[in-house]
């Protein structure tokens, strides 16, 4: 049995499943912060496919990469950074692509859209 074709991706899973659901229309992802400092909800909209690294499916390698970003009054993303990952080098690429890739609801502070900063979220990788 090839147990890359397997793959479990715990964010694509989870965030799939609940977005399938009526009940929910967005998803807390996190928070960030406004330029008070105050906190500020992350809410995803909309979400794409991760794809598991060639190398570490091969090598049969679990693991995680924690992004950090900042968000833009429109939702938009600046600043990907790895902040994080076990292990190192394997899952930055994926973790960031995917990140990049995640549409958000442009963030509010009292209804107004406001711009975020330091806003992290974990990308986990499993084999199953």
């Amino acid at each position: 049995m090839n147990h890359s074709r397997f793959i479990v991706l715990t964010v694509s899973a989870i965030l799939t499943m609940l977005l399938s659901s009526a009940a929910f229309s967005e998803i807390r992802i996190g928070i960030g912060y406004a330029a008070d400092r105050s906190p500020v909800d992350v809410f995803i909209e909309k979400f794409p496919r991760l794809k598991y690294p060639r190398k570490a499916q091969r090598l049969q390698v679990e693991g995680y990469a924690i992004i950090g970003f900042d968000v833009k009054a429109d939702g938009s993303k600046t600043d990907l950074r790895v902040l994080e990952a076990q292990p190192r080098r394997i899952f930055d690429k994926s973790a960031l692509k995917f990140v990049e890739a995640l549409e958000l609801n442009p963030p509010l502070k009292d209804g107004e859209p406001v711009d975020l900063s330091d806003v992290q979220f974990k990308v986990n990788f499993k084999l199953n």
